[in-house]
């Protein structure tokens, strides 16, 4: 039989876990566990020990020859709770488990994996970890975070999901909505706030530079007002959460006129962590936009839904869950954004925003965003809307964060920018190739303009695809054409080899005679490029039990061919790729 084991998190009840996890077979059995704040767990909030409680669960949990137990008082004595569990009848042998859990329940996944690999090694681990924070300030001895930074000893893994969302500590508060008895002459004390005026029995949201747009409102406006105890009789200011306004109109909001707080502990406490894998389990990382680990905003994940997507998929994978089960999971994640059917899903935060993490980059972070996103390319704040802006007054409000220098390729982009218009397709074009070699050629330099270059050029693509229905396919074959004309995978091997280690064995000597071949291609064919990532993924193969300082390069760059495989070509290409 198969098992999953799911962990809530820290106060956390998991209520919404028997709703989604529908999709099991009869050959599936499950343990649910409470968070670490109940006293059968680890009875602590601040400073629970999920070390000591992973090895008091497996100790008790698991039996002799790949059994669970299933005696109601042990279960109760480790967190279990019956009414959410099933399982069996302690003599079907365990064939693979499944961890996943939120929060501290997935960092505790990590430690249950590490007492797992002691005790019955030959049973295979996946893992989903949904925004898994050890609740430290930093990672050092003792620490939750420290225990599980380095699980790459252990063999029983062979799946890891990791569920990371893009946490900025920005917490949503509220808008604000004055009610007029008539229209103001003046708008200018309402700018990036909503005024209803009861002589034009209207909504109006007031924008930056004060001027009026009417805000279709929802049916049942009236009732929604009573509610909140909002009247239009009086002049007033009402502040209201963001939500509940969002309740009020039909179709379209405006994110600058939500109030947002940082918050310095959120900051602090709440970095979530990914774990130094095995080199032979296979990873995935899924960054989702959600900026704080306890507000869910509109038309955004909660990461419960992708959790159990991944559940499903590795269950399909074993053959225990159709794959019809597997992509109506999937959709059901694709569907958080898009909740609020007349409301735009929720962008994710400029890199330079995110928080830390342990284990991971800010920057590396965004190689993996979820696909899912109807919207993957935007950036929040830094989107261009064609319809009310030129892209050269949308340059210049990007600009108050930039250097007053500028080198002459950025010259030369400001020149094309100033000259090309939201309705020429073509001129458009051309200035998506121009940013898009500007980001190549200014990679891994120090830039105050990278990510507002990455935004101008994402902007495009995505008025190219959306307004204009340019295919992506031609978009990407811009962007091959690009990496091509610059030389760019093998002057970035180069360059990450050298920085790696001065010495060379005889796969990487074979593995640079490739991409110098690779280079050689004018124009780029499937051929040479299916080549270069065979190439690729037989030297990480070669080093799975090495040491090899260029083995995370080598996985960044088979990724990123990858991907340009799977946007330029028609067919099955795709590979797994190792940790």
């Amino acid at each position: 039989m198969h098992l999953v084991v799911y962990f809530c998190g820290t106060g956390n009840p998991g209520n919404n876990f028997p709703k989604l996890y529908d999709y099991p077979s009869e050959s599936v059995r499950t343990i649910f566990v409470k968070g670490c704040d109940e006293p059968e767990v680890c009875n602590s909030a601040s400073f629970p020990d999920l070390k000591r409680f992973a090895k008091r669960f497996t100790q008790k949990l698991f039996g002799r020859n790949n059994t669970i137990e299933v005696n109601e008082d042990v279960l109760k004595s480790i967190g279990v709770r019956l009414d959410r569990s099933k399982p069996g009848d302690g003599k079907e042998e365990i064939e693979s488990i499944t961890l996943c859990g939120y929060s501290r329940g997935a960092v505790t996944c990590f430690e249950v994996a590490k007492q797992l690999n002691q005790l019955a090694p030959n049973i295979p681990v996946n893992i989903v970890a949904d925004q898994p924070v050890p609740g430290n300030f930093y990672q050092g001895a003792g620490t939750n975070a420290g225990s599980i930074a380095d699980c790459s000893n252990l063999s029983n893994l062979r799946n890891v999901t990791v569920i990371l969302g893009s946490y900025t500590g920005a917490l949503v508060t509220h808008v604000d909505l004055h009610t007029c008895l008539t229209m103001p002459d003046d708008l200018q004390p309402y700018k990036n706030s909503y005024l209803m005026a009861s002589d034009k029995n209207k909504v109006y949201y007031i924008n930056s530079t004060g001027e009026s747009e009417v805000v279709e409102t929802n049916a049942r406006m009236g009732s929604h007002l009573a509610s909140l105890g909002i009247t239009q009789s009086k002049e007033e200011k009402y502040t209201i959460s963001s939500r509940s306004f969002f309740e009020l109109i039909a179709h379209e909001y405006r994110p600058e006129a939500q109030r947002e707080v940082t918050s310095p502990i959120h900051r602090g406490f709440f970095s979530q962590i990914l774990p130094k894998l095995p080199r032979t389990a296979e990873r995935q990382i899924i960054l989702i936009p959600r900026e704080s680990h306890h507000q869910n905003r509109i038309n955004a994940p909660s990461g419960e839904e992708h959790m159990h997507m991944q559940v499903a998929k590795y269950l399909h994978e074993k053959g225990v869950i159709s794959k019809e089960t597997f992509e109506r999971k999937r959709e059901e994640a694709k569907s958080t954004y898009s909740h609020y059917e007349n409301l735009p899903a929720n962008l994710f935060p400029p890199v330079n925003q995110l928080q830390s993490f342990f284990g991971l980059e800010k920057e590396e972070a965004y190689r993996y965003l979820d696909k899912l996103h109807p919207a993957i390319n935007l950036r929040k704040g830094m989107t261009w809307q064609p319809k009310k802006e030129t892209l050269i007054a949308w340059w210049n409000r990007q600009e108050k964060h930039a250097s007053r220098f500028s080198t002459q390729l950025t010259k030369d982009l400001v020149k094309t920018i100033r000259v090309t218009t939201k309705d020429d397709i073509e001129s458009l074009k051309k200035l998506f190739i121009q940013a898009d070699k500007w980001l190549i050629m200014k990679e891994n330099t120090l830039t105050s303009r990278y990510y507002q270059v990455e935004s101008l050029r994402n902007n495009i693509y995505h008025d190219l695809v959306q307004n204009s229905h340019v295919p992506k396919r031609e978009l990407a074959e811009l962007n091959r054409q690009n990496l091509s004309e610059t030389g760019y995978f093998l002057k970035h091997w180069q360059q990450g080899s050298k920085a790696a280690s001065w010495f060379r064995t005889k796969e990487t000597i074979k593995l640079d005679e490739v991409f110098k071949q690779h280079d050689t291609i004018k124009p780029p064919t499937r051929e040479g490029d299916l080549a270069l990532r065979n190439a690729l993924g037989e030297w990480l193969e070669a080093k799975k039990t090495s040491q090899s300082k260029r083995y995370d390069l080598v996985v960044e760059m088979l990724e990123h061919l990858q991907d340009v495989i799977d946007k330029n070509y028609d067919m099955e290409s795709s590979v797994k790729l190792q940790n």
